[in-house]
């Protein structure tokens, strides 16, 4: 009887090694800047998509953008969209952001763009890695 107690204590504790073991194992493994699923949220304020506006007025831009990892890299763009192709960016920067939420309010001044079919952009990755992308089109006549 003893015999026996002593192998299934054995197992036993062999058992809890092996548990021990890979959850360290998966620990150590885990990284946090790996992708988790969680894209950021952005909620685009302004300008509305498909939005008409005239040539020499201000466009504001406005979003909240948050992650709960935060938001590690931001890019904002504006590109001119001629016959379905989407022109290198004539208006952007880049931003790493400190806060959570991130408050996007700044304006595009239009005097100096053609009139046609444009594309805003924002590109989002937060700490994990995690991307999204964001976009409205607007017409300037």
């Amino acid at each position: 009887m003893m015999q026996i107690f002593k192998k299934l204590l054995f197992s036993f504790f062999i058992l809890i090694g092996v548990g021990l073991f890979s959850a360290c194992t998966e620990l150590l493994n885990d990284s946090d800047t790996a992708p988790d699923g969680s894209a950021p949220a952005i909620q685009l304020q302004a300008p509305a998509d498909n939005s008409l506006f005239n040539r020499g007025k201000i466009i504001p831009i406005k979003s909240v953008i948050s992650d709960k990892d935060r938001i590690k890299e931001m890019e904002v763009q504006v590109l001119k969209i001629s016959q379905g192709v989407a022109s290198p960016v004539i208006w952007g920067y880049k931003k790493f952001p400190k806060t959570n939420p991130v408050i996007v309010d700044t304006t595009l001044n239009t005097t100096g763009l053609e009139p046609g079919h444009y594309l805003l952009r924002f590109n989002l990755m937060d700490n994990r890695t995690n991307t999204q992308v964001k976009e409205a089109h607007f017409l300037i006549r």
